[in-house]
Parts: structure tokens; C-alpha cells; sequence
């Protein structure tokens, strides 16, 4: 898509495809409540810490305000009001199981409302969701889950929205991860399923037939890199096993 003809409602559904990821992320690990205890007389670091330097309770602090930073955004974009506002700001919770109620409401806040205000954001939010699921979810090691994660049923969905939301998504990103995801359906379907009194070849990343190259970040990446608030190394790629 050129800067040229950039649909109007293209930054907010990128947004929301971002928010859908974020959230499930969140999800799927959810912050601690408080920092690792430190010693008083730890050193004070040479440099200033990159992202991948941080602690878990500051990276996951810093998802949350992420999180809740795209939230606010599509608010105003179409004009809404989350009514799971204040619990959001007050992530996180106690324990890792009341962070999860709270994103859990929260994300049925923001589906209910980007369903009222746009189809195609909430499109892009439920694509984020989906993705980051196959994500976090894949185990190499686990072969019925990966039979299920990239069946072909669950795929459609993915491949109608990617099409949905073709002109609105970076160039080319689109294309790109409906690539990727068809490139694991097949090999899941060749390599996962063998013939009957046959072995099952191993796993990806096992000894044996590797499966195909991990599927790129080029959907997350991309909307990262070119939404506001976007950073480049956000948005972990498809890649099971991670």
C-alpha cells in the first residue's frame, strides 16, 4: 500500500491488529505484580538497558502501558468509551489469575466495541489475537497441537481476514503471513499425518525432516513499525516453538 493511497481507517486498523496481538501476549504471560527483589548493593548498570535487558516486570509493564496506550487510541479514533478503563490502568493485578479476568473483560470490552464501530477493526483485532495465539500456543514437540493451530478450518479464518484486510495493512505484509501460515498447513498436513503403521516424522527442530523456515514477523513487524507508538523489534514472529 503506497503512502500515496492510504485508506482512511488503515492506521486504526493496524492499530487494532496490534492491540488484538498485545493482548493475547498479555495473556498468555501475564505480568508479575512486583519486581524481583534486588540487592541494595547491586551495581548500577554500565549503560542504559535495551528491551531485551529489561526485567520480566518491566517488560510486562511496559506491555500493559502498550496495551493500554492502542486502547486509548481507537477509542478517540471511533469514538467509544471502554468501560474496563479503570481496571486496565490498574494492571497489574495481585496474582497472575485476577491480571487474566481483567484482560479477559477487557478484551470483550474492546471486541464489543470495535464490533459496534468497524468491521474492519475488529477484523484486525481478532487477526492479532489469532496470530499471536498460533504464536505462543505452537509447540514443535507437540504434534496435535500443531495439527490443530494450523488445520485448515482454523486457517480459514485467518486467510479471509488477511484478504478483508488486504489494502489496509502494510504492503506486502499480508501476503506474507497467509504464505507463511499456508507453508505450515502443508507441511502439517504432509508431515504430521502419516500413513496408517507408518512413524511420524519428527517434529520441527527435531532430528530428521525439518519443517518449513519459522513464518516472519512481516504482519506484526510491520504494522509496529509503521503505526504511531510502533517499535521495531515489538511483535513476536510466528515462530512455534519460541
Amino acid at each position: 500500500m503506497s503512502t500515496a493511497t492510504v485508506p482512511a481507517d488503515a492506521q486504526s486498523v493496524q492499530i487494532a491488529v496490534r492491540l488484538g496481538w498485545r493482548l493475547a501476549e498479555a495473556y498468555h504471560t501475564p505480568p508479575p505484580p512486583h519486581p524481583a527483589a534486588a540487592s541494595e548493593d547491586a551495581p548500577v548498570p554500565d549503560r542504559l538497558l535495551g528491551g531485551s535487558r529489561l526485567s520480566t516486570y518491566e517488560r510486562g509493564r511496559t506491555l500493559l502501558a502498550e496495551i493500554q496506550h492502542d486502547a486509548t487510541q481507537l477509542a478517540s479514533a471511533y469514538g467509544f468509551t471502554l468501560a474496563s478503563a479503570a481496571d486496565l490502568a490498574g494492571l497489574p493485578a495481585s496474582d497472575a489469575e485476577a491480571t487474566r479476568r481483567t484482560l479477559l473483560s477487557v478484551h470483550q470490552d474492546l471486541r464489543r466495541a470495535l464490533a459496534c464501530a468497524n468491521s474492519h477493526a475488529v477484523r484486525g483485532f481478532d487477526l492479532g489475537r489469532m496470530l499471536a495465539d498460533t504464536v505462543l500456543l505452537a509447540d514443535p514437540h507437540a504434534p496435535a497441537g500443531l495439527a490443530e493451530l494450523f488445520g485448515h478450518d482454523r486457517l480459514e479464518n485467518a486467510y479471509g481476514w488477511l484478504g478483508d484486510l488486504h489494502r489496509l495493512l502494510p504492503d506486502h505484509s499480508a501476503d506474507a503471513v497467509a504464505g507463511s501460515l499456508h507453508r505450515w498447513e502443508q507441511w502439517v498436513t504432509v508431515s504430521l499425518v502419516p500413513a496408517p503403521g507408518s512413524r511420524r516424522p519428527d517434529a520441527p527442530g527435531d532430528r530428521g525432516r525439518p519443517g518449513p523456515a519459522p513464518p516472519g514477523r512481516a504482519l506484526a513487524q510491520s504494522a509496529l513499525r509503521r503505526s504511531p507508538g510502533g517499535r521495531p523489534d515489538d511483535g513476536p514472529g510466528l515462530q512455534p516453538g519460541r
